[in-house]
């Protein structure tokens, strides 16, 4: 394994693109791979039409073409989550890595909405807690017009749909589409996610970005990488954890065709807890290339290197 893993609790990115049937974009980000040539290096398939910003409450496509996930992702008490995970990727990025897998999930495209939404037709994806976000050319609506789902219930200026043979609600305004599924462990529904998103984007819920303070103390370090995870942790259910638990995590990649460069930020839950020669030891046994590790009281800051296809893939 390639990004190590602390705790039971902390999940690493790799744990997260295991996982894309639970909820989050990475079975469809690792499809966009795929994608034909034409897809210019900006991420957009080809159209001129400068005219992809969002109208749901300022949440814009921004000039990478990436969504922000800051602006999606949820405070977790909210839904009374013990943590949130998210995550956003540059496409172009991805586009231009063609990492040797991307083909086998090509699939995942249509098995998770519907075979007329095609890969290069898509720009921006980010995923916030069991939900992802779409945004690109492809027309939302007609995607959810060929799948099987109820009639429409209106909210906040979006229409949610939901599956007549699972658990996902899926929700358009036209512009963007998202999709949940909640893991069945969760006390809440689908529906339940999809409006606490459209309402944190539109700035009438509670931020992670603004209510963690996990998250503001790992809010340094690069900030310009082609793909960005997180997984934050609520204070409340730290409070017994040990001094060496991890309880936040921010990592930022840098994705070269053959190389991608990490910067992974650790915030334990007391700088007591942190054995800096120990935690260098396992990334030196590790099959990368350790750049530099440091600390700063809390955090820990690990830089290394992988083979892309490595970083990218969601075996071993």
């Amino acid at each position: 394994m390639v990004i190590l893993t602390f705790t039971k609790r902390m999940q690493s990115r790799r744990d997260v693109l295991r996982t894309a049937a639970g909820g989050t974009s990475v079975g469809l980000l690792a499809a966009l791979a795929g994608c034909s040539d034409e897809t210019s290096a900006d991420g957009e398939n080809g159209n001129d039409d400068d005219d992809d910003d969002g109208e749901n409450g300022g949440e814009t496509v921004d000039e990478a073409g990436a969504l922000e996930y800051t602006d999606w992702a949820y405070d977790p008490d909210e839904l009374s989550r013990d943590s949130i995970v998210a995550m956003e990727m540059d496409i172009s990025a991805l586009l231009e890595a063609k990492p040797s897998y991307a083909e086998e999930f090509r699939s995942d495209l249509t098995e998770r909405y519907h075979e007329s939404l095609e890969a290069e037709e898509i720009d921006a994806v980010v995923s916030a807690g069991d939900a992802e976000i779409l945004a690109g050319s492809f027309d939302p609506g007609a995607i959810i017009d060929e799948m099987s789902v109820s009639e429409a219930e209106g909210y906040e200026g979006f229409d949610l749909y939901d599956d007549e043979e699972s658990s996902v609600t899926v929700a358009t305004d036209g512009d963007y589409l998202i999709r949940s599924e909640p893991s069945p462990y969760q006390s809440f529904d689908a529906h339940e996610e999809i409006e606490l998103l459209i309402d944190t984007n539109a700035g009438d819920a509670a931020r992670l970005a603004d209510e963690s303070d996990f998250f503001a103390q790992l809010s340094g370090g690069n900030a310009d990488g082609d793909m960005e995870f997180v997984h934050v942790q609520t204070e409340s259910v730290t409070e017994s954890a040990s001094d060496d638990a991890v309880v936040a995590r921010r990592e930022t990649a840098t994705i070269e065709s053959a190389e991608t460069t990490i910067e992974q930020r650790d915030l334990y839950k007391s700088e007591a807890g942190i054995d800096l020669d120990e935690i260098e030891s396992r990334y030196q046994s590790a099959d990368l290339e350790l750049d530099d590790i440091s600390q700063d009281g809390r955090t820990v800051t690990i830089v290394f290197q992988v083979s892309t296809d490595e970083y990218l893939s969601t075996e071993g």
